[in-house]
């Protein structure tokens, strides 16, 4: 597959080259003379960051930095402006091998976390540092982390950049030149067969950015990139303090690093892999549980400070769906549990709670095989801008159609067999549009983002999120046995009290 990547990343990279003259005598389409300009360019990029020596020598590379973040997909609305957050994190990583990072955020609303990912000999685990639970990674889970750049920021860094371009020589090409910003442009495909391009400033030679193409359900196919400033030498290697995330033309994210370390002796306790004693586990992906009559909680992902769960409702002729996490492909394997439990019927209404990407970005599967989306207004705006984008990474099932949606603005009630209530709560201290999903009959609810237990089982302490809801409960007179929310597991209303109860 890598070789497959590889002459593909060829194949694109001599078709990017705007003009060439072919010479009759060689046949050369550009192929070789963009190689060898490239190959200059990267010789003295690498010699203004310290000379291949010291790039090639590097080991082992730990981070310290602050972050500043728009929160993109978890602010109010979703036509912005974006809720601004500020994070840290420590990041510490040996060249192809183990990679360790711990990251503190908080979230509109006062959710918080605090997180620490680890892979080691090809494993995964995730520490809950609130809790000091440990939690092994799925193989998803993992490959997401190798893959990510602010996942995994030794994708991100040049250091590590460059060093790929050096052992892939071959694949690199130049693709012209930026006047505005006064710099060449080369391409070349990292060692998993990724293609990135890679700005380099032409008076100083250091990388200005490198972007790639990614498939956002939001926008389609857009660029997805990282650029570099305030250069300063770090241990004989010239490396950048300040390093932003674009989707786009949009800044998402600014790290300023307060400390870099380059070859120094790594504490080997960092990488050392939890004990199976500290261990816990997750809920098997799924896997259905009957959480009351016609009733069944499932679910589908377990990631880095969430799980994603749904809840899958049996009518007298028909499913609901309730919520559509992540992405469309889910919709698929959601729709053959549906079939196990409840024969040939049809899932006739996808519920998404709110707008953000996590809750919405899978509804698309659902609709595509004729449901009908049951939402609030601001998460209809955000649906309808995803039925219009295009995308080739990941194919819109519904592009050019006239999706089928339903709005609640203020209660919607589905009585057949079952009675549901889908009520409109918004605005609270996370979203502007909410809906809670209540089944009278079994005294279910189910909520997102505004309550939720920890992986280890355990709650609190309560923030501004969950005290909105238990007053918004009590105003509307709703008797709660069960909770199901989108992320942790099922709680019974004893332990939602008794989180309150810590306030």
């Amino acid at each position: 597959m890598k070789n497959i990547n590889r002459l593909t990343a060829l194949s694109l990279f001599g078709a990017a080259i705007a003009t060439f003259t072919i010479d009759p005598q060689t046949a050369d389409y550009g192929t070789l003379s963009s190689f060898t300009r490239a190959n200059r360019v990267l010789n003295a990029t690498v010699e203004a960051m310290g000379g291949q020596q010291a790039l090639r020598a590097i080991a082992s590379t730990s981070l310290q930095y602050e972050a500043d973040t728009r929160l993109r997909n978890q602010s109010a609305g979703p036509n912005g402006p974006w809720a601004e957050q500020t994070g840290r994190g420590q990041i510490a990583w040996e060249e192809g091998g183990s990679y360790r990072a711990r990251v503190e955020a908080n979230f509109r609303g006062g959710a918080r976390f605090e997180t620490t990912q680890l892979l080691v000999n090809g494993k995964g685990y995730l520490r809950n540092e609130i809790t000091g639970q440990w939690t092994p990674m799925s193989a998803t889970e993992i490959s997401i982390v190798e893959s990510g750049t602010t996942s995994n920021v030794s994708r991100a860094v040049p250091t590590s950049l460059l060093q790929s371009a050096l052992s892939n020589r071959s694949s690199l090409r130049w693709l012209g030149e930026r006047r505005d910003t006064n710099s060449d442009v080369l391409g070349f495909a990292l060692g998993d067969g990724t293609i990135v391009t890679m700005a380099i400033d032409r008076s100083t030679h250091l990388p200005q950015l490198w972007e790639s193409v990614v498939g956002d359900p939001v926008l389609g196919d857009v660029t997805s990139s990282v650029s570099y400033d305030d250069y300063q030498v770090v241990d004989g290697v010239t490396f950048p303090h300040t390093i932003s995330f674009k989707l786009g033309s949009e800044t998402l994210t600014t790290w300023t690093l307060a400390e870099v370390s380059l070859n120094h002796d790594l504490d080997p306790d960092l990488f050392l892999p939890p004990a199976d004693s500290l261990l816990g586990t997750y809920e098997p992906a799924f896997s259905p549980v009957q959480v009351g009559e016609h009733l069944y909680a499932m679910r589908l992902f377990s990631g880095f400070s969430n799980s994603y769960n749904i809840l899958l409702a049996e009518f007298e002729d028909h499913v609901m769906v309730v919520e559509a996490p992540l992405t469309d492909i889910l919709a698929r394997f959601v729709t053959g549990v549906a079939q196990s439990l409840f024969g040939d019927k049809p899932i006739r209404y996808v519920v998404s709670t709110h707008y953000h990407a996590d809750h919405l970005g899978g509804f698309r599967g659902y609709v595509a095989n004729g449901a009908t989306l049951v939402t609030g207004r601001n998460t209809a705006t955000q649906a309808r801008r995803m039925v219009a984008n295009q995308s080739i990474l990941q194919p819109n099932p519904l592009q050019g159609a006239d999706p089928s949606i339903q709005v609640v603005e203020n209660e919607l009630t589905v009585d057949e067999g079952l009675q549901a209530r889908i009520i409109q709560v918004g605005p609270t201290p996370h979203v502007d549009d909410l809906l809670l999903i209540y089944f009278p009959e079994s005294k279910v609810l189910y909520t997102g983002d505004h309550f939720s237990r920890r992986e280890d089982g355990s709650y609190g302490p309560p923030n501004e999120s969950l005290i909105w809801l238990a007053n918004k409960l009590e105003e509307l007179e709703l008797e709660v046995n069960l909770f199901v929310p989108t992320h942790g597991a099922p709680t019974p209303i004893e332990d939602f009290r008794r989180t309150i109860a810590e306030e």
